[in-house]
C-alpha cells in the first residue's frame, strides 16, 4: 500500500512497489499488478507513469478507482481489513505464463465518441467531438 497521493504522489509510488517482490526470477517470469486507487485523490495516470518508472516496465497494470456512488465525497482503497482514503493498494501477481486481461462490461456507446478539450485538474470544462465527421 501507497498513502498520501495528494501530497507525495511519488512516495506513495514507493511505498507500493515497495512490497513488490521485484527480483528477477525464472520461476515466475511474467509479473502484473492489480492496481486500485482511491478515486478522488486523482493523478492516476501519472501514477501509473511512476509504477512504470520504479518496476523499469516489468510489470504489467490493471485495475481501477475506487467511487461512492456519484458522490464524489470520499472513496476507500481497502488493506489489511482497513479501510483508507487519499491511497493506493496493489496485489502483485508473478506467473510462469503470461496472463489474459480483457475488458467485457457489456456496456453500448449512447453517442459520438467525445474528447475532453479543457481539463482543471479533475474537473472537465470542455468537452468536444473526438472526430470531426460522424462516426
Amino acid at each position: 500500500m501507497g498513502k498520501g497521493l495528494r501530497a507525495d504522489l511519488k512516495g506513495a509510488a514507493k511505498q507500493l512497489v515497495g512490497g513488490f517482490h521485484r527480483a528477477a526470477s525464472t520461476d515466475y517470469p511474467y509479473r502484473t499488478a492489480l492496481i486500485l486507487t482511491d478515486a478522488l485523490a486523482g493523478h492516476a495516470e501519472e501514477l501509473l507513469t511512476e509504477l512504470t518508472t520504479l518496476t523499469e516496465g516489468r510489470y504489467r497494470f490493471v485495475g481501477g478507482g475506487a467511487g461512492d456512488d456519484a458522490k464524489f465525497s470520499q472513496t476507500h482503497a481497502f488493506f489489511g481489513g482497513e479501510a483508507f482514503t487519499d491511497a493506493v493498494v496493489g496485489l502483485e501477481i508473478r506467473s510462469r505464463r503470461p496472463l489474459g486481461i480483457g475488458v467485457s462490461h457489456g456496456w453500448s456507446p449512447v453517442g459520438r465518441p467525445l474528447r475532453v478539450t479543457k481539463a482543471l485538474g479533475m474537473r472537465i470544462i470542455g468537452i468536444n467531438p473526438f472526430f470531426s465527421r460522424e462516426v
